[in-house]
């Protein structure tokens, strides 16, 4: 799958913030966290995403836009995480999420109340312990694919305060946004 991410760097100009932020790129890509990444001077970035300058001032038009566009998706990210979250942890106590899944390792009380609660002894991905714990996950990760923006250190801008931090102590005329497409 593909996702639009961007990194946030501090450059003097455009070819440095370019080269800086493909380094956090090729981080994310050694931590295995993405697969591959394609820069938008490359023509394959721009068909799958629509055209967008390869480096922007963060301060530009274009910027403020990219910037919002990624973090409502690391937001909206977030908020359906939750509410997945909150929505399982009313159908599951602490012994079912410890017992997970797996109808045949469960006591024989919890399969009977397995087999009550949900008319069958195997429950969907979408109701699952499994997609629980996922859900957990993405909320608590700090660099993957539920962040889509990233600063200068490689590390994933997960909230509106991590943001405003970056934005409060640097000089503003030195931030550039560089958009990548990634793979995972």
């Amino acid at each position: 799958m593909h996702m639009l991410i961007a990194a946030i760097v501090r450059a003097d100009n455009k070819t440095e913030a370019k080269k800086l932020a493909e380094e956090v790129f090729e981080d994310l890509v050694d931590a295995n966290v993405f697969d591959y990444y394609t820069m938008f001077d490359d023509e394959w970035a721009k068909n799958r995403w629509g055209e967008c300058p390869p480096v922007l001032k963060l301060e530009s038009e274009e910027g403020k836009e990219l910037l919002k566009r990624l973090l409502d998706a690391t937001r909206d990210e977030l908020f359906e995480n939750l509410r997945v979250i909150r929505r399982l942890l009313q159908e599951y106590d602490d012994e079912d999420i410890w017992y997970g899944d797996n109808f045949d390792a469960l006591p024989s009380d919890r399969k009977v109340l397995r087999v009550l609660k949900y008319g069958q002894e195997r429950v969907d991905f979408e109701n699952s312990i499994r997609y629980l714990r996922h859900c957990c996950l993405h909320v608590g990760e700090y660099i993957g694919t539920s962040i889509f923006l990233y600063d200068w250190r490689s590390e994933g801008i997960r909230s509106l305060t991590e943001l405003k931090g970056i934005l409060e102590k640097e000089d503003k005329s030195k931030l550039w946004i560089v958009p990548a497409d990634v793979h995972f």
